[in-house]
């Protein structure tokens, strides 16, 4: 389990239009062919538009390959016609190929300590089975751009399934999980993790590991109203403003379903990709 807090990063980003945004991207392994993968950089779509750099930073590795924790490498994005993001044409998702930026990284001597998800991860068919219509989940991502900056590590926040995972909410492939979202959490990668044991979805009690990456997060649900608000004016005395309005979040997060991710094996092909 302590791994997949190395499958996550937190993305800087600049805009063209001087503004900043900060969010998750994770590393995914994306099997091309046969014996034949790509390192891809996810993230949601909203995450980049009008991106003009992206940062990130990977921890360094030792001579054992366990992370020098706080020794990181920092790699840059520039938006120029050799680098671009692919979109999902349906949902909010997209992908940036970053294998000869690693590979670069490696050429010059210096090791890095990152782990990836993959298709083993994502549920199929015959897996999909054993996932009850309430699990409990965790969130892997910098919420409100928190991290542990000295380590380079993200937040990991649990929750639950909010409706069925097997069961594709109001007809799109996405899902919904009960659990606090922040800004700064799109991107998050939501993942069953189960040591030692867990229940199945028969309730029956098996022994061993599960570990299912369920989805990424990309939007969470807020809820405005009005309220007697009392501000304090110039003489010192309260009156109500009923002009004010507050917003709270209602808890609740919307992903897409992992298996979408599949879509750019032939889409990175179609682009010529080798």
């Amino acid at each position: 389990m302590n791994d997949l807090r190395y499958a996550t990063t937190k993305l800087v980003v600049h805009t063209t239009t001087g503004t900043g945004n900060v969010g998750t991207g994770f590393f995914y392994e994306l099997e091309i062919e046969e014996g034949v993968s790509c390192l891809l950089l996810v993230t949601n779509k909203h995450m980049v538009k009008d991106w003009k750099t992206i940062s990130f930073k990977i921890n360094k590795a030792d001579e054992q390959r366990e992370p020098i924790l706080g020794d990181a490498v920092q790699i840059t994005l520039d938006n120029t016609p050799t680098q671009k993001w692919i979109e999902h044409p349906d949902v909010d998702l997209c992908v940036f190929a970053i294998g000869h930026l690693i590979k670069s990284i490696y050429d010059s001597g210096i090791e890095l300590c990152f782990r990836t998800f993959f298709k083993g991860h994502i549920p199929n068919d015959e897996t999909i089975k054993g996932i009850s219509s309430i699990e409990e989940i965790l969130m892997i991502g910098y919420p409100d751009a928190m991290a542990d900056e000295k380590h380079n590590l993200p937040i990991v926040r649990r929750g639950i399934t909010a409706t069925d995972f097997k069961i594709d909410y109001n007809g799109n492939k996405e899902f919904l999980i009960d659990a606090s979202i922040f800004k700064g959490s799109s991107g998050s990668p939501i993942v069953i993790c189960d040591i030692g044991s867990f229940i199945n979805a028969d309730g029956q009690l098996c022994l061993g590991d599960r570990i299912f990456f369920l989805g990424v997060q990309y939007r969470g649900e807020f809820s405005k109203f009005q309220d007697n608000i009392y501000v304090k004016n110039k003489k010192g005395d309260y009156e109500n403003n009923p002009d004010i309005l507050s917003t709270y979040f209602d808890d609740l997060g919307f992903c897409v379903k992992s298996e979408c991710l599949l879509y750019f094996k032939d889409e990175i092909k179609r682009q010529g990709w080798k």
